[in-house]
């Protein structure tokens, strides 16, 4: 899961509540994600600030 407020990027892995890591750019936040999602064929969730879901990609193979 990423989000954001406008001035960070957060990571967040499935079952978790604390940020895996945190990014000053989405762009980093969703580069990171999809290194990550991809490994284990994953899915990655971006939120919007509202917390509604702005776009999912799923990486399975």
């Amino acid at each position: 899961m990423i989000t954001g407020d406008g001035q960070k990027w957060t990571v967040v892995a499935d079952g978790n509540t604390r940020a895996t890591r945190v990014f000053a750019t989405k762009v980093g936040a969703i580069e990171f994600a999809r290194e990550t999602a991809d490994k284990i064929e994953g899915e990655i969730i971006i939120h919007k600030k509202t917390g509604e879901i702005e776009e999912r990609v799923s990486l399975a193979k």
